[in-house]
Parts: structure tokens; sequence; C-alpha cells
């Protein structure tokens, strides 16, 4: 089912993320199975700017900070927490990298980064391959 939208219900996402959901985002963000309950559901608020990723990344430190806090205190915590969040402040991490890169790039939207992937596929879409690849003919 697709999300719905606005600010309250991206503040209310990002909330059950860091408070329940994202204890074993490490290692299970990557997996089909486990990673539509493990992982942020983030994209499509932040995408549409319901919310911002510095709200995310604060909220995000903040969690960091009661995490740190309750270890410290000797409070009961999933050990998981801590790695989880530092691997999921890498990925936003990585986002703004990539934006930053594609605004100061643009082209890279039409062309490949790496050259040597010029000429691997062809630049117009060919009806007879597509039929072939629905039928299982490619070989």
């Amino acid at each position: 089912a697709a999300q719905k939208g606005g600010a309250k219900l991206a503040e209310e996402t990002l909330h059950s993320f860091l408070v329940e959901r994202g204890v074993g985002y490490r290692k299970e963000m990557s997996s089909p199975l486990t990673g539509e309950a493990s992982c942020s559901r983030l994209s499509p608020y932040l995408a549409w700017g319901n919310i911002s990723i510095r709200e995310v990344f604060q909220s995000t430190r903040d969690r960091v900070m009661d995490v740190r806090y309750a270890k410290e205190e000797g409070r009961p915590l999933d050990k998981r927490w801590a790695q989880s969040l530092s691997s999921f402040e890498g990925r936003l991490r990585w986002h703004c990298h990539f934006m930053q890169k594609f605004e100061d790039e643009p082209a890279i939207e039409f062309e490949n980064m790496n050259r040597a992937y010029d000429g691997l596929r062809e630049n117009e879409f060919r009806e007879d391959r597509f039929e072939a690849w629905c039928r299982g003919e490619t070989g």
C-alpha cells in the first residue's frame, strides 16, 4: 500500500523508525523481506518536502545521544541501536552527497559518470528486444 503524505505522518514515521522499527536497520535494510519494516520509509516525505534532511539528521543525532546516555546510565536498551543509527546517519550523508553531485553535474542524468559504460546499452528503446525479453528469449 502507498504511504499517505503530509508533515504529521512524516514526523510519525520518523519517530517510529527512531524508537521502534529502526533497531535492526543495519542488518535488515538490504533485505526485501525485512527492509519494509526496518527502513525509515522517509523517502516520499523527503522528496515532497514534508520533512527535511536537517530535521531527520537532528532527530537522529538526538536519538544517538539518548542511546549513549542509556548505555552510560545502565538502562536496558537493545545493543543494535548504536550501529543501526550510525548506519542510518551514513545513508543520510550519502543522500546529501549524491544530491549535491547531481546538482553540480546535471549531465549525469543522461550520461554515464564512468565513460567505460558508454555503448553498453542502446540509447533508443528497441521494441523487438523488449518483446524478446518479455518472452524470455534473450539468451
